[in-house]
């Protein structure tokens, strides 16, 4: 998620049900919960869940050691992404950066015009013979999200994994929204 954020930043993470009570009061029904442009922690390891006695004996342990110790090791299922489209809009990417047409729009965006704050991104350059085809691809074709699905980009957009190689994830891999960096100290900000 370079520039914005590096390996070994720590976050306060809203949890989707904190965060989705929060944004729903006084809001319509059917708002959607995540904004364009929020930083949010995608759990991949919900696509293949363990047993929920595992999971809630993990729970007790992260709790009690203030997370040093875990019993599932799902270190590498964790990932923070920027949101990029939301359920009904039609993205494509060119050069990197992603364009958005809103649901019920007429106008195609870029993602920096349609998020809620300014943010950096790390293009990287590609080598000559890299064509369409290839993973991390600076060009993705016309996709339109269907009800409860959410386009995610980190914000390096060389070599990592995101919804340009796992295609739109489903709203219920989002575990929260990242609220406040407290670590590293030079660092004290929200993303």
């Amino acid at each position: 998620m370079q520039p914005q954020i590096y390996p070994g930043d720590c976050f306060i993470v809203a949890s989707r049900n904190i965060h989705s009570f929060l944004v729903n009061i006084g809001a319509a029904k059917n708002s959607v919960p995540w904004r364009r442009g929020t930083v949010v922690l995608i759990n991949k390891e919900r696509e293949d869940p363990e047993s929920l006695l595992l999971h809630l004996a993990d729970t007790l342990v992260r709790f009690f050691t203030a997370q040093r110790l875990t019993l599932l090791h799902n270190e590498d299922l964790l990932y923070m992404k920027r949101v990029i489209g939301l359920p009904g809009d039609e993205i494509y990417i060119t050069g990197f950066v992603s364009r958005v047409k809103p649901q019920d729009s007429t106008y195609i965006l870029t993602e920096f015009e349609l998020a809620a704050k300014p943010y950096n991104i790390n293009i990287p350059q590609s080598p000559s013979l890299w064509n369409e085809s290839l993973p991390f691809s600076n060009s993705i074709e016309k996709i339109i999200l269907q009800e409860n699905e959410y386009f995610v980009l980190s914000d390096d957009r060389g070599n990592t994994n995101d919804s340009r190689t796992w295609g739109p994830i489903s709203g219920d891999l989002i575990e929260g929204k990242a609220i406040f960096r407290y670590w590293p100290l030079s660092r004290l900000k929200a993303p």
